[in-house]
C-alpha cells in the first residue's frame, strides 16, 4: 500500500509585495540606474515574468522574493 502523503505535492511558500513595498522598488531600479525591470531580472537571473508578478503584487516564491528586495 502507498502513502498517500507522498503523493501530495509540496506547496511552495510565496508572498506578495506590499503597496509601499513596490514603489521602493521601483525607486531602488532607478537609483541603481536599472533602465528597465527586465534588465534587473536579467542582472539577478530572475525571470522577466517573475519580476513582473513582483511589480504588479502577485505571489511569487518566498526565496525570489527575498532575492529581490535584498538586491534592491
Amino acid at each position: 500500500m502507498t502513502d498517500p502523503s507522498r503523493d501530495r505535492k509540496k506547496k511552495k511558500l510565496t508572498i506578495t509585495a506590499s503597496e509601499q513595498g513596490v514603489e521602493k522598488a521601483e525607486k531602488a531600479l532607478i537609483r541603481f540606474g536599472f533602465e528597465s525591470k527586465s534588465n534587473f531580472a536579467k542582472s539577478q537571473f530572475i525571470s522577466r515574468s517573475t519580476v513582473t508578478k513582483f511589480f504588479s503584487r502577485q505571489p511569487i516564491q518566498l526565496d525570489t522574493f527575498k532575492k529581490i528586495c535584498e538586491e534592491l
